[in-house]
């Protein structure tokens, strides 16, 4: 995950005056990755001119100069595409009336499913120099793509300020087309100005604009490991009678700690095959009250006996276990009282999840 300069081009008329100039990636372009173009024109145009692409179909968005001046425009256009392509991926240059055009493109992306946001622009308009750069940094947040362009009226080469990469670079023909160059710098923390030299007196222009991408959290899973071995059996062996009979006041109990358990579970064995087992589970709050009272049946297998020579819990011909399973988790303690017993002794195991 990162800034990643994926391509650029560019093109120049090449025979004098046009309503419209093309120019084509060479590779693939990936959907979702933030295409920036910029256009030179010479000529008083009425409106602004467009830059669309052959894949999409919708015009870019207009970054600057908000006012177009004289006749030596340079002008910024930048889109995050919803479709991309595999070769082919052109960007025309529309003006609404003859003019003199060149312009280059960049595709650049950072990670997928990126969304991107402009932090600051800036625009610059001087005489033709061997030197320009913005009036004034543009103020970054985070980590930012640093990209600017520079419009040349007049002989000599662009080359990139301080930490810029050039992507395009195209000399001015004349009578033809004026030159054009783009550069750009990442990963930017702190505010910065853009600058562009000549090796001749030609710079007039520059946009800058710093480019701030986002990238969303991701969908994470949560899941919890069920807690089986955090907690321990609990054996009450040789019950042969109820712990109740009749009324029974609950405040002679001490409850035990429910924990972070969600669950408890209970199941016994008996001497006697088919005997049956009436438990009663009281459930307690956290200031010691008792909240609930909860009754279940457990009866013991006609024919299945674990090691002790006991029969163990029967559900019968059902698909649901032999055990009992109470939902403790909103509780802070719990009891286990027997209250039936209809033969033999009895072995109660219990164990909170």
């Amino acid at each position: 995950m990162g800034w990643n300069h994926v391509q650029g081009s560019g093109a120049q008329a090449s025979s004098g005056r046009s309503p419209t100039l093309t120019a084509t990636f060479s590779g693939a372009v990936a959907a979702g990755d933030l295409i920036v173009v910029s256009g030179v024109w010479y000529a008083v145009v009425s409106g602004t001119p467009t830059m669309a692409d052959n894949v999409n179909g919708v015009n870019y968005t207009y970054k600057g100069p908000t006012v177009v001046v004289g006749t030596a425009n340079l002008g910024t256009w930048y889109y995050v595409t919803p479709k991309g392509a595999s070769s082919g991926f052109s960007i025309t240059f529309a003006s609404t009336n003859a003019a003199y055009l060149a312009m280059t493109i960049d595709e650049f992306n950072y990670a997928t499913g990126a969304t991107y946001s402009i932090d600051s622009s800036g625009t610059k308009i001087q005489a033709a120099a061997s030197s320009i750069s913005l009036a004034s940094a543009l103020s970054v947040s985070g980590t930012d793509l640093v990209y600017a362009a520079g419009l040349l009226n007049g002989s000599g080469t662009a080359s990139p300020g301080s930490g810029f990469t050039l992507a395009y670079n195209a000399q001015i023909i004349s009578g033809k087309s004026y030159g054009i160059a783009s550069e750009y710098f990442f990963p930017e923390t702190s505010n910065i100005n853009p600058t562009m030299s000549c090796s001749g007196a030609a710079l007039v222009s520059l946009n800058g604009i710093a480019f701030n991408a986002t990238v969303p959290t991701p969908i994470q899973q949560v899941s919890e490991v069920y807690p089986k071995t955090s907690y321990t059996w609990t054996d009450r062996k040789g019950v042969t009678k109820p712990d109740v009979t009749g009324s029974y006041q609950l405040s002679n109990l001490t409850p035990v700690s429910t924990a972070n358990a969600g669950t408890l579970v209970i199941t016994a064995d008996c001497t006697t095959a088919g005997a049956i087992v009436g438990l009663a589970l009281v459930l307690w709050d956290e200031r010691g009250n008792p909240i609930s009272v909860s009754n279940g049946q457990i009866t013991a297998s006609g024919w299945a006996t674990n090691a002790a020579g006991n029969y163990v819990a029967s559900q019968g011909y059902s698909l649901n276990a032999g055990y009992l399973a109470f939902d403790v988790s909103q509780a802070a303690g719990y009891s286990v009282l027997v209250i039936q017993i209809s033969n033999g002794t009895v072995n109660l195991h219990s164990k909170l999840f």
